[in-house]
């Protein structure tokens, strides 16, 4: 396990990076700098009772007119446990509707 602080809109971070999440990096070549700047630059989406540390085309482009270039990280997500802040996995994707939180419905008793 490895360890990674984060400076997210002045208050300092750390993060926990699981052998899994590790593994994934390696295995979809995203080194560790990608992995710190999609947590400290991307948008953060709370769902299912983890954090999504996402960098989709908006970000990317807003992040290039401030001079930070993130084209390559576009649609990446960091999936993040919201209790003890462990990277879980990091992966590309460019559906972000798939982050929503599953809606239940309730049985009617009749």
């Amino acid at each position: 396990m490895e360890r990674i602080e984060i400076n997210r809109k002045d208050n300092e971070i750390e993060f926990t990076v699981s052998d899994h999440a590790s593994l994934r990096m390696n295995q979809r070549c995203i080194d560790k700098s990608s992995l710190e700047t999609v947590l400290k630059f991307g948008r953060l989406i709370r769902s299912r009772g983890a954090s999504f540390y996402v960098l989709g085309k908006r970000d990317s482009s807003h992040l290039q007119s401030i001079g930070i270039k993130v084209q390559r990280l576009e649609n990446t997500q960091v999936v993040v446990d919201e209790k003890t802040n462990t990277v879980i996995t990091v992966y590309k994707n460019n559906n972000f509707r798939k982050i929503r939180p599953i809606r239940r419905c309730e049985r009617k008793m009749h």
